[in-house]
Parts: C-alpha cells; structure tokens; sequence
C-alpha cells in the first residue's frame, strides 16, 4: 500500500511542479575554399608598377546552437595566402566570427 501512496505522491508532484524543458539544435557545418587574385599595382604606386597573383586557401568551420527563438553562431577560418612571385609575402590568417541573435 505505501509504494502506491508514493507513487502517487510523486506523480503529482512532477505534474504540478514540474519545469519547461528547454531545447535546442546544434549544428557543425565544414567548409573550404580557394580563392585567386591579380593585380596590376601591388605595391600601390603611380610608377614602376608589380602585378602579381595571389592564391587563398582557407579550411574551417560553423557551430551553431539555434532555440526557438534565439541562437548562437560561431564561426572560424584559418587561411593561407600566398603570393606566385613575392613569395615573401606570403602569410597565414584567421579569421572568426561570434554572433547571438
């Protein structure tokens, strides 16, 4: 007879004191890309202009958490560039982003 009275008990109780259970989706996208430039005036001068290409490649990556109504996306990717004849020039990135909504 007790476990039953108890059973009850705590049925009721989880029924009329119970919380909302939140939720969310949480999303992991990859992504690459390859990107190339020219330009004519590298150094951004009226004479002795240099052109040359520039090759970026970036690897990287998009987490999200999305609730009903609000949502958190974080965002980043490291790139390298490099340069076809000023190869000192040549460079590692990063570039991230933070956004709520």
């Amino acid at each position: 007879m007790k476990p039953k009275i108890t059973g009850f008990v705590l049925l009721l109780t989880i029924c009329l004191f119970g919380s909302n259970t939140f939720a969310a989706q949480f999303l992991f996208t990859p992504r690459a890309s390859a990107d190339e430039t020219y330009t004519d005036n590298l150094f951004l001068t009226d004479n002795n202009t240099e052109d040359d290409f520039m090759t970026t490649l970036s690897a990287g990556f998009v987490v999200q958490l999305l609730g009903r109504t609000s949502g958190l996306d974080f965002s980043i990717d490291p790139n390298y560039e490099f340069y076809q004849d000023f190869d000192e020039f040549d460079e590692w990135g990063l570039q991230s982003n933070l956004r709520a909504f």
